[in-house]
């Protein structure tokens, strides 16, 4: 698909890739009346169709309405209005945990939070509720701390490290590692790494415990966020393309000039690009010749450790137990890591187009040191999480109408098609991550290169996108007030 395009091949700004923060970014500049081109960069992965049915292929969970102040604010600039979340009535808790032998139905209600600790879990009752009271009176510190971090971003990688001094609080020092807590925080830090894109081990107490709380509170499932904001920024008069893949940045010295896409080595010039690739990625597209020491250093310090493998399951809304949460994590042994299918996340979502029928979503982390198995490790992988989820959820074999895996149904012999590896990595890095910020600075060595990607704020998932996107732009109207 190429939308909005004309003869014109100079604008403005260029943003290559399509993750949240691109479409955010993309949009808001648009939004500034801005010519602005979006290059998708990858194929297109967010939905595959199965038996008719479109399914997304990494669905939204979007906290509560004034949890992600940011990205609401965000969305409500760009005429986009998310769903409600659960209503505070409702007898749905928002989080489950299964283990062999409990259930519990988790929320920050204090009172019932405490008695379902008393009856499943007395021995972690007062280490949970203490850790669980120590998040929520760091919190209002750490959102200041946040729009600090907004305010004053640092422009440059000397500038980071300024940043790191100034937001590193003594005090966090004394704040518990839920890693190191008792069981039930460990499963819940664990599963942090389903909403952000950082491992869980890189990120510091504070944030954990940032992620841990919004596990905890009422959320709200937008299966076609990326969609609507694609729709929004044509809608807008940006032109998408979705067909070429920018093959080199070309560049004056330290200044970005355009860049050449593929095929037909087709050339587009610009003022500016906004990489919203991962600095090895970004790196890539530029000359041999201007990759500068410091960029070389930062592209090298994150990679991949783990991705999410899923398994889609199409079923009539009354196959779901009366009870059972839309979020809900499955332990199979307390004692064993919390990754491949010994944590598995279950969610329900809404089926699109099709009224009464939900969309099962079972997934895992697996660890990147197992690409090389490849199909021999996927497919059993696959038969066990959906063995726990027929363990779940009773006779779900015979309710089901279809299962799928975008890994498989969807690529068609399309070799093209994103790996499991690919689709939502989980990264690892050997800088310090203060508050899920500080792997990246969104400037660079080069004068009109702005950097979007997931180093920016890694460790803040769906809001760290949000922050990432108003971050740039405010980066790039100061570049301008220089100029």
């Amino acid at each position: 698909m190429l939308s909005g395009m004309s003869s014109r091949t100079d604008f403005e700004f260029v943003v290559v890739g399509s993750d949240l923060a691109g479409l955010l970014v993309a949009n808001l500049l648009q939004r500034q009346d801005r010519r602005v081109l979006l290059i998708t960069q990858k194929k297109d992965t967010l939905s595959y169709c199965h038996q008719g049915i479109q399914i997304p292929t990494r669905p939204a969970w979007l906290p509560d309405t004034g949890q992600t102040r940011d990205l609401d604010s965000l969305l409500h600039v760009f005429g986009v209005e998310p769903p409600e979340a659960s209503p505070p009535s409702s007898r749905e808790p928002p989080l489950q945990i299964i283990t062999p032998d409990q259930r519990l139905d988790l929320s920050l209600d204090p009172w019932q939070l405490g008695r379902e600790l008393a009856r499943a879990m007395p021995e972690q009752r007062k280490s949970v509720l203490e850790a669980i009271r120590g998040f929520q009176e760091e919190e209002g510190h750490y959102e200041g701390w946040l729009r600090s971090a907004v305010t004053s971003a640092p422009m440059r990688l000397r500038g980071l490290r300024v940043y790191r001094k100034l937001f590193r609080p003594a005090r966090l020092a004394s704040l518990p590692n839920p890693l190191r807590g008792p069981p039930l925080l460990r499963i819940l830090a664990a599963a942090t790494a389903f909403q952000s894109n950082l491992h869980p081990t890189q990120l510091s107490a504070i944030t954990l415990g940032h992620l841990i709380l919004r596990q905890l509170e009422p959320s709200r499932c937008w299966p076609q966020l990326d969609e609507t904001l694609r729709s929004r920024f044509c809608q807008s008069g940006g032109t998408l393309d979705t067909q070429s893949q920018v093959e080199k940045i070309l560049m004056d010295r330290r200044q970005v000039i355009g860049v050449q896409n593929l095929p037909g080595k087709r050339t587009t010039d610009c003022q500016a690009l906004i990489s919203c690739l991962t600095a090895q990625e970004m790196l890539g597209l530029v000359p041999p010749e201007r990759q500068y020491r410091g960029i070389r250093v930062a592209a090298r310090a994150f990679w991949p450790s783990h991705s999410l493998f899923l398994v889609h399951v199409i079923a009539p809304r009354e196959a779901i137990p009366m009870g059972m949460a839309n979020h809900v994590l499955m332990v199979r042994a307390l004692g064993l890591p919390l990754e491949e299918d010994n944590l598995i996340r279950l969610q329900v979502l809404p089926c699109p187009g099709r009224p009464g029928m939900v969309v099962i979503g079972i997934g895992c982390l697996v660890p990147q040191r197992k690409i090389a198995l490849g199909r021999e490790y996927l497919g059993p992988l696959q038969t066990r999480i959906l063995d726990a989820g027929k363990w779940l959820i009773p006779f779900l074999t015979e309710n089901w109408i279809c299962h799928s895996s975008p890994y498989w149904q969807s690529r068609a012999g399309d070799r093209s098609f994103e790996s499991p590896w690919e689709i939502h990595p989980v990264w690892a890095t050997n800088k310090t991550a203060v508050f899920g910020r500080g792997i990246l600075p969104l400037t660079t060595s080069y004068r009109n290169l702005f950097h979007c990607g997931p180093e920016s704020f890694p460790g803040l998932g769906l809001e760290g996108a949000a922050l990432a996107a108003i971050n740039t732009v405010r980066m790039i109207q100061h570049r301008e007030t220089l100029n």
